[in-house]
């Protein structure tokens, strides 16, 4: 029972990071379009995009 627990707690710690991981990568990204928006130049990039 001991040994599901403990590998159970490493399965948990490791999808946390992950998590962690991947809104810290959203945060910069909403960073980054902010910064984009500011500088006014967000018009080009839908160009580009579209």
């Amino acid at each position: 029972m001991r040994i599901i627990r403990s590998t159970f707690g490493l399965g948990w710690q490791m999808i946390v990071s992950e998590f962690l991981q991947f809104h810290h990568l959203l945060l910069l990204l909403k960073l980054h379009m902010h910064n984009i928006m500011k500088n006014g130049s967000e018009g080009s990039i839908m160009r580009e995009l579209c």
